[in-house]
């Protein structure tokens, strides 16, 4: 799907059905439309989950009012100050616990580390629950305790549960439902999203009891806020949130925390490290936002003060998008790119051709963050997309993630010549990806 080979708008056919590319930001006004009218709403590749029972949230959400509501409501919990403020303290927290298991010229796989991190960080965030998957990877097998281990299980869940995900898209009902050894593989899957679920439904019930009979200052953290709007009718007139929609909320935030934010995070340091002064631009900015005090803890005020590394990201993202493709059914007639469409045609959203497109971006296959500090992304409407309703937490757990490790460290790439090693599925994931720490001398205030 290369620009430079098909254009701007191109047709594919996809299992006998007709499929539009869109590689030109220009075009992508309408699908974006936040209208309650919305005619390109429709996700055609999901009709296979009704079986999986995940309609509620918002990923999978096909009901145009529910998932705009839902929306609203996760833009807000994950934006609210005691939320920010929670979890840039989890983060803080379960680093320095990682850390303290860590030699001098410790190497760490960041493509395993990091999602070990980011269960543990998503679990706090989101529901105050702890989790000891990070405890796990550091523990040798012998010495792993009961808790180490259920979080290990949980994680494996969420990762069968992506994978389902293609499975339930992509094979037929009646062989679903009918052909051997497809029908048990369905089974299985259905089971386990059925575990996930009873789990999250668990938490949710348990918190809800707390919330009635404590007084108790709330713990801020997503499942508060997602309660607190199932409790009562919002200002425009919106239904309460039910159990189903919180808990497929909740997952929404957990997997997208686990899996996009780990991935990104590992895209952004490789890149961060192939570009010498980009990185020395980062450092600088570290030492005059935090000092040379490695053990002063970090602040909201101060993560929003770090306007390179937030260019950093985005340049990132840009080039190397994290999900290159997105996909949309029109469900009325109508015109775009020059052609008129009839109702049920499928658009694939190229967003990285369009984070890309030589008409919009100067020299685009240049690596280049200061395209972000200089206003060159607001020429034009769509020009870069990246992450969904919880772009700013994943923004925050990168952010918090590439200060502590490069405030604290010196970190080198262990094999300095590799190439970004990733495999593709849905998203961009980062395979491998090695790097070396030094601890740098701490400074005390006094000094």
């Amino acid at each position: 799907m290369h620009l430079e080979k098909y254009g701007d708008i191109f047709e594919i056919y996809l299992a006998n059905k007709r499929q539009i590319v869109i590689n030109r930001p220009g075009f992508l006004d309408n699908l974006y439309s936040p209208s309650t009218k919305a005619r390109y709403f429709s996700r055609p590749t999901i009709n296979g989950l009704e079986d999986l029972g995940v309609r509620k949230g918002i990923t999978f959400n096909q009901n145009y009012e529910a998932w705009r509501r839902n929306r609203k409501i996760l833009a807000h919990a994950v934006s609210a100050p005691s939320f920010l403020k929670k979890a840039l303290t989890d983060s803080q927290e379960i680093f320095k616990r990682a850390e303290s298991k860590w030699k001098d010229g410790q190497i760490l796989d960041l493509a395993v580390w990091v999602k070990c991190f980011t269960t543990d960080f998503i679990m706090q965030t989101s529901t105050s629950e702890d989790s000891y998957y990070l405890a796990w990877y550091q523990t040798p097998e012998e010495e792993r305790d009961e808790n180490m281990k259920f979080s290990r299980k949980l994680y494996c869940a969420i990762e069968t549960w992506l994978s389902s995900i293609a499975f339930f898209v992509t094979v037929p009902k009646f062989l679903r439902h009918y052909a051997p050894g497809v029908r048990s593989l369905q089974l299985k899957f259905v089971n386990n999203t059925q575990w996930i679920r009873d789990f999250f439904r668990g938490i949710i019930k348990k918190r809800r009891e707390l919330r009635k009979s404590s007084s108790n200052e709330k713990d801020g953290d997503f499942l508060d806020i997602m309660l607190a709007a199932y409790e009562c009718t919002d200002e425009m007139g919106d239904e309460p949130l039910d159990d189903d929609e919180i808990c497929d909320a909740i997952m929404d935030i957990t997997i997208g925390g686990i899996d996009t934010t780990s991935d990104g995070f590992c895209f952004v340091l490789w890149y961060l490290h192939n570009y010498p002064d980009v990185k020395q631009r980062f450092l600088d900015e570290i030492n005059s936002i935090l000092g040379a005090d490695t053990n002063r803890a970090m602040t909201i005020e101060d993560i929003d003060k770090f306007v390179y590394l937030d260019a950093i990201i985005k340049e990132v993202f840009r080039v190397f998008t994290l999900a290159p493709l997105t996909l949309r059914r029109i469900t009325t007639e109508d015109t775009l790119g020059g052609f008129n469409w009839p109702a049920g045609t499928d658009f694939w959203i190229n967003h990285q051709a369009a984070n890309n497109h030589p008409d919009y971006w100067v020299d685009p296959k240049v690596f280049n963050p200061d395209r972000f500090l200089n206003g060159e992304h607001l020429k034009a409407k769509n020009m870069w997309t990246t992450f969904g309703g919880g772009r700013y937490l994943a923004t925050l757990e990168i952010k918090a993630l590439l200060i502590n490790f490069h405030r604290k460290y010196e970190v080198g790439l262990v094999d300095k010549d590799a190439p970004i090693r990733y495999w593709y599925a849905i998203t961009n994931h980062c395979s491998k990806l090695e790097i070396e720490l030094h601890r740098k001398k701490p400074i005390s205030k006094e000094e």
